[in-house]
């Protein structure tokens, strides 16, 4: 089934309202174009904690190289897809906002996930493709699009954006490239308002009718799947490490 949260870019065919979004973009505050980030390594061994690695040590400094640059890029792109999550999700929020003030701030929080996407997109450097969405995103997109109100709120604004809050604080922290570092922190701004709205609108939620048994054990399914991911997360370094190695030092680590 074709995804509701991450749609396909439109053909450059439609100038009309291509040129409509970036004058829209402009009067919103446009971010400015910056360096390309394609071929920089931004993160390097230190972030990946792989400095004592006999393995990675053994490796030359051209393949270390080519994995973090490779690595970077699929930060970037994972990011991509979390902020095209970021604007379903402030739509999907708007539509079940209980009250006028949590709709209009629901409204800017989308406003600010379209800055967001368009701060990462200035990064450029690395490919995009909606055939090859990171499986991390494509769960938060599922939850989104499946989801309860109360499950959003406790999932996607406490939980993972909690999470997002350190992880991102952690990316601008070790970042090598002064760009990164900037657009890094003008998200997290934004992000620890987003965080601190759903630990409100939750708090008004658990204690009420709307928090039903059904809502609970949905928020446990979905949680356990998160875990499941976050396991799986330290070995997606391990594969970009180990398809590079020689096949005789392949075979004696399986």
């Amino acid at each position: 089934m074709k995804s509701k949260i991450f749609l396909s870019s439109l053909p450059k065919e439609q100038k009309e309202f291509l040129n409509l979004l970036e004058l829209t973009a402009k009067v919103h505050g446009e971010p400015k174009t910056l360096a390309s980030t394609g071929s920089k390594l931004v993160w390097q061994t230190d972030f990946f904690h792989l400095e004592n690695s006999a393995i990675w040590n053994s490796l030359s400094s051209k393949i270390q190289a080519d994995i973090l640059l490779s690595l970077g890029h699929k930060i970037f792109q994972e990011a991509y897809f979390i902020e095209c999550a970021g604007m379903a999700y402030a739509a999907k929020m708007n539509l079940a906002a209980k009250s006028k003030e949590e709709r209009e701030f629901f409204c800017f929080v989308g406003e600010e996930e379209a800055k967001h996407l368009r701060l990462i997109e200035s990064l450029g450097g690395f490919s995009i493709s909606s055939e090859n969405i990171p499986s991390f995103a494509l769960l938060i997109g599922e939850i989104i699009d499946e989801a309860k109100r109360p499950s959003h709120l406790l999932l996607i604004q406490i939980l993972l954006e909690g999470w997002g809050l350190s992880y991102y604080k952690n990316l601008a922290k070790f970042s090598k490239d002064e760009a990164v570092t900037s657009v890094l922190k003008q998200i997290l701004k934004d992000e620890i308002r987003h965080h601190s709205a759903g630990v409100l609108l939750f708090s008004q939620v658990k204690d009420s009718s709307d928090f039903t048994d059904q809502d609970h054990k949905e928020f446990i399914a979905f949680l356990e799947r998160i875990a499941i991911m976050v396991k799986i997360g330290p070995w997606n370094l391990c594969d970009e490490v180990f398809k590079r190695l020689k096949q005789p030092t392949r075979k004696q680590l399986k």
